[in-house]
């Protein structure tokens, strides 16, 4: 069976044989797309008159390869790739130029990310520097009480709302407070668990002083230990009695064994001080090569 570069090649170099005459002025092209703690192989069809569509359909070939995988038959594989396509060049979802961004500034909010990981991403968008974290900033667009859909803010976004980038924080700070509300949760009398209602990028908490205070107050400990489990919660421990290499085998399992690698956040574990108001590294294992 071919791997996944020949599989690109070819997908790339025959697509258009299963698409109707109406596409015929289209071009299949693939670019990388950056996404937090990957990179993507993308199949776009793009048309000559850029102004057919609002925004251009994409098909992740990595996931198309576990199709391929699965049902052997290139030619079915290359039908279902179609048929995404078809079903929504022309539709109506929006493109970023459809927006009106100076309208959408009480709905910036913010996620903290990790900064090794991400670096090709944090070239092309606005962020902030945490430790060894960053934190970038998304438009909330649909929300439910399952979640939500956002828009990253890049550059030209930024500019767009008429902010810079100390604005553009300030904001977000704010915003994340009252659209994503922190919930502290207990796990036991001495430790408790941070997200949000969404429990969607919930470790930005980690920035919100009253929260980091409240945290305190529940365990009884001016100082504790902050173990970011994933993007979207971390957990808090005393420092007090706490054995830290047992911290940090506990996350570096969890980052290798539980959560999902998009989600990874941290191989360090941090430590919070009530009375500076100051994070910072407490220990990190050193995790394996990641692409």
């Amino acid at each position: 069976m071919m791997d996944q570069s020949l599989f690109s090649k070819v997908v790339k170099e025959r697509i258009m044989d299963f698409m109707p005459p109406i596409y015929d002025d289209y071009t299949p092209k693939i670019e990388i797309v950056n996404k937090v703690n990957e990179s993507k192989e993308a199949l776009m069809l793009a048309p000559e008159d850029k102004g057919l569509c609002n925004a251009l359909p994409m098909v992740y070939m990595d996931d198309m390869y576990e199709v391929f995988c699965e049902n052997e038959d290139l030619e079915e594989t290359l039908r279902i790739i179609a048929n995404v396509f078809m079903n929504n060049i022309g539709r109506s979802f929006p493109g970023p130029e459809a927006f009106h961004f100076e309208e959408m500034k009480d709905r910036v909010v913010m996620e903290l990310i990790n900064t090794e990981r991400n670096q090709q991403l944090l070239e092309t968008i606005p962020h902030l520097k945490v430790i060894n974290m960053s934190v970038i900033y998304r438009i909330m667009m649909h929300s439910s009480e399952g979640g939500f859909d956002s828009i990253l803010v890049n550059e030209s976004i930024m500019e767009d709302m008429g902010l810079d980038r100390r604005e553009l924080h300030r904001l977000a700070l704010d915003n994340t407070k009252k659209l994503m509300q922190p919930m502290i949760l207990d796990l036991s009398a001495k430790a408790f668990m941070v997200s949000n209602q969404y429990q969607m990028f919930g470790s930005a908490a980690i920035l919100f002083e009253d929260v980091m205070v409240e945290v305190s107050e529940r365990l009884g400990e001016k100082r504790f230990y902050v173990v970011p489990c994933s993007i979207h919660e971390f957990i808090a421990v005393p420092k007090e009695g706490t054995d830290l290499e047992s911290l940090i085998d506990m996350l570096a399992e969890g980052n290798q064994m539980f959560t999902r690698e998009k989600d990874v956040l941290s191989n360090a574990i941090y430590e919070y001080d009530t009375e500076t108001k100051e994070i910072k590294k407490a220990a990190s294992y050193r995790w394996a090569a990641f692409a």
